[in-house]
């Protein structure tokens, strides 16, 4: 959950900084989940999945591999979304290298 908290609030970061730089707080501010909410997601979750995965045919007794399983994906994701962001970076850099490569030096 942590991680799918984390992507919602990035996503709405980077819309507020595409329209301003002063609409930054008001995400930071509001945009993350309420621990009311986190409770009831964590609560009801885990009975609703346990409900899908029984109407899918597996058993209970698998619990805590699709726990593993479900944490094990969280993790993963986390990794992809960081690399990914750091590629971003690495990439703007390389651009920015190439341009002032680019450019004509400046008169003295």
């Amino acid at each position: 959950m942590p991680v799918l908290e984390r992507k919602d609030v990035e996503s709405l970061k980077k819309v507020a900084l595409e329209i301003s730089p002063e609409a930054l707080p008001i995400v930071e501010a509001k945009a993350p989940w309420s621990e009311e909410s986190k409770a009831i997601l964590i609560q009801s979750g885990s009975s609703c999945a346990a409900k899908w995965f029984n109407k899918w045919g597996v058993s209970a007794e698998y619990s805590d591999e699709l726990c593993l399983a479900g944490a094990l994906t969280a993790i993963g994701a986390g990794h992809l979304a960081v690399k990914s962001e750091l590629q971003k970076i690495a990439a703007e850099l390389k651009a920015e290298r190439e341009k002032q490569k680019l450019e004509p030096p400046k008169p003295v």
